[in-house]
């Protein structure tokens, strides 16, 4: 489950419990410096809710990525990720297509897994579909 949040999601329940662990046992924080810790990861999440909510505000590095379009692969767009086209060819295997011409495009999606788009007919992707990836 934790690989599927998001990394502010995990780095804030992270700090959260920290603050809670460091009030509990009293580790130089007092009861109010804990409340005033508390409230600022709160309002870190709203700030975060409200962003998500904005479609013309996107956080650096949290939107979708298109590593393969038709039979392209992006090299640049792999290095962003830290993918290697091995680490890509073995997604594709995971499919068991029978061609690689059936992929229609692979996307690095926010949460860090790959969405292989793909189909048996001589079709293109619409790119309505491919909204808000970058290319």
């Amino acid at each position: 489950m934790i690989p599927k949040m998001e990394n502010s999601t995990v780095t804030s329940i992270g700090v959260l419990c920290a603050v809670i662990g460091a009030i509990i046992i009293a580790l130089s924080a007092t009861l109010a410096q804990g409340i005033v810790g508390v409230a600022l990861i709160f309002l870190s999440w709203y700030f975060l809710k409200i962003s998500r909510r904005n479609k013309n505000f996107t956080l650096p590095g949290k939107r979708a990525i298109l590593l393969m379009k038709d039979s392209k692969i992006f090299q640049e767009n792999l290095s962003k990720v830290n993918l290697t086209e091995k680490d890509l060819r073995m997604k594709i295997q995971k499919l068991n297509l029978p061609a690689e011409n059936k992929i229609l495009a692979v996307v690095w999606e926010r949460t860090g897994e790959l969405s292989v788009l793909h189909s048996d007919k001589e079709t293109e992707v619409d790119e309505q579909i491919l909204e808000g990836v970058e290319r």
